[in-house]
């Protein structure tokens, strides 16, 4: 999967966009690219299915894709 972004965006910028994301996505986002966990671990940690796990991930990586670049195009806050 690519996480990358643009380098004009700094990891405090991430860290940051990564707390406005809904807590549903926020937990796995987290869970997964900064702690290293995996769908099934994830699932357990949660109490979620692997596939809600993976469901949340895509969907929080989408948010947060969507908040960098409001912040990279200065309309958001």
């Amino acid at each position: 999967e690519d996480w990358s972004v643009s380098e004009s965006v700094s990891l405090v910028e991430v860290k940051r966009a990564m707390e406005q994301l809904p807590e549903k996505y926020r937990y796995v986002v987290k869970l997964y690219l900064l702690e290293g966990y995996d769908h099934t671990e994830i699932a357990h940690i949660l109490k979620l299915t692997q596939t809600a796990s993976r469901t949340r991930l895509l969907r929080g990586k989408a948010y947060l894709r969507e908040l960098l670049k409001e912040k990279n195009h200065g309309t958001g806050s």
